[in-house]
């Protein structure tokens, strides 16, 4: 994998991940508090290829994949099961409460 896709895949798991901890942190219906995500846009820069490319994400997104299993732990733990993708590199045994 491109050094570029595994910065671009990292932060686009980053997003995921601080919005899995926001809505699922916040007491409220995970509906509400996606809606009051979608008001707010992350923008950065990455070089890719060699070239400067200016990224922006202005929703979360809809589905995600976990590349550890402690992050599919988590995902599912916050109750993520239907915004999951689909996860890699089963570790160990999932905890019981989680299977």
């Amino acid at each position: 994998m491109k050094q570029g896709t595994k910065k671009l895949l990292s932060a686009f798991l980053g997003i995921v991940m601080a919005g899995s901890f926001l809505t699922g942190c916040g007491g409220e219906p995970a509906k509400k508090a996606a809606s009051s995500a979608q008001a707010a846009a992350v923008t950065w820069t990455e070089k890719l290829d060699g070239k400067t490319v200016d990224m922006k994400v202005t929703a979360p997104p809809k589905k995600a994949v976990s590349m550890s299993f402690a992050t599919t732990e988590m995902m599912l733990a916050l109750g993520l099961q239907d915004q999951m993708a689909g996860t890699a590199f089963k570790e160990e045994d999932i905890y019981p409460s989680l299977a």
